[in-house]
């Protein structure tokens, strides 16, 4: 597709976004002054990229090229040519932005990269990862992780839009000091956070806001005339397991119509061909959800704050002895200076659809000691 700007019945520039490998969408642009400019240069293909290099053969033409150094992709086109002493290179970290050298910038400020947001991937990801060389530091990365979900398709999801529908729910409980309880929910496939907090209440406390949310859930389908059961994904290693039990109790009792299914990411995987265990399973499936086809399209939607699109960027994976997947488990992020990423594993959680999972009756019921909680 190409957008066409004119001045009177002079046209003086074309807009286009070639497919990766169309290099004939870039042949026979000539003109006697020719400025050709390239955005999110980090994300153009070799072909594309040598394609217009090759417009440069005039002594009039000039090209400029603009982007983030990309994080997965190791001597791509933008790197190379930002190592071609023939080009002008111009890096901008984070800190040569006006909310660190105090430019005036007006209410755009707002919309810029400050010590917060730096402070906030550098915890997420590592200072040393890939993701803080590029998009803090403006340097090309000298390694790849192998990251379970790009932060490229992270970012894209966050601006997709899709249907409402029905709704799914996901409980990651905070069993450490530090952790956070998280709520979080699927409408259709749009995912959100609907709660968080960092107090260590009491089991009944934590049932009780998943309660409320299972409530405010079931309001929105009888409103819409939605009759899909709400399923609520409980991660039940640990305290969690007492959550689920005491939610599932209350469904007998006549308190909540949702179908309460316990997690447990350490178990088998149900596809142990591929995983290793549950939790490969969980965030490979996001990772599929998320993964742009052959369209550029991507099956979901994501309304998330920057926290949560780091942590789902954060794990790494690789292969077991057994040539099964493994993603990387939280003490080996903490190892990395990575916290732990409880809001993306309650999304995770909502998308994940297990078979149901025989839950206790009234297990939080019983009088033990568990990382400082009574259930």
């Amino acid at each position: 597709m190409m957008t066409e700007w004119k001045i009177g019945n002079e046209v003086v520039a074309d807009g286009f976004s070639p497919a990766d490998h169309n290099e004939t969408a870039v042949q026979g642009i000539h003109a006697e002054n020719l400025l050709i400019v390239v955005d999110e240069a980090g994300g153009i293909s070799n072909t594309i990229g040598q394609a217009l290099e090759a417009l440069m053969t005039g002594d009039h033409t000039r090209l400029l090229v603009l982007g983030n150094p990309p994080t997965d992709n190791l001597g791509s086109w933008f790197e190379r040519i930002c190592n071609n002493p023939l080009f002008n290179v111009i890096p901008i970290s984070a800190y040569d932005t006006p909310n660190f050298t105090g430019e005036k910038v007006g209410p755009w400020r707002r919309n810029l990269v400050d010590q917060r947001w730096v402070d906030e991937v550098t915890l997420a990801f590592g200072s040393d990862s890939p993701f803080v060389q590029a998009r803090v530091f403006a340097r090309f990365p000298r390694s790849s992780a192998s990251g379970v979900i790009p932060i490229d398709w992270v970012e894209q999801a966050q601006q997709n839009e899709m249907p409402p529908a029905a709704i799914r729910l996901g409980v990651d409980v905070a069993a450490e000091g530090g952790d956070e309880f998280v709520v979080a929910q699927m409408n259709g496939m749009t995912g959100s956070i609907v709660h968080t907090s960092r107090e260590n209440s009491s089991p009944v406390e934590v049932a009780g806001r998943v309660l409320e949310a299972i409530q405010k859930a079931q309001k929105y389908h009888d409103d819409n005339q939605i009759y899909t059961q709400i399923r609520v994904k409980v991660d039940a290693i640990g305290v969690g397991w007492g959550i689920a039990g005491l939610l599932d109790e209350w469904g007998k009792e006549g308190r909540h119509k949702a179908k309460i299914v316990a997690v447990n990411v350490a178990q088998s995987a149900y596809d142990r061909e591929r995983f290793s265990n549950q939790k490969a399973e969980m965030w490979w499936t996001a990772r599929e959800l998320l993964q742009p086809d052959e369209n550029g399209e991507q099956q979901i939607a994501l309304d998330i704050d920057r926290v949560t699109a780091s942590q789902l960027a954060a794990p790494s994976y690789r292969s077991n002895a057994s040539g099964r997947l493994q993603i990387e488990g939280k003490e080996e992020m903490k190892k990395r200076g990575i916290g732990s990423p409880d809001r993306a594993e309650a999304l995770l959680l909502a998308m994940f659809e297990p078979p149901q999972t025989e839950i206790p009756d009234v297990a939080p019921l019983s009088i033990t000691k568990t990382n400082g909680w009574t259930v």
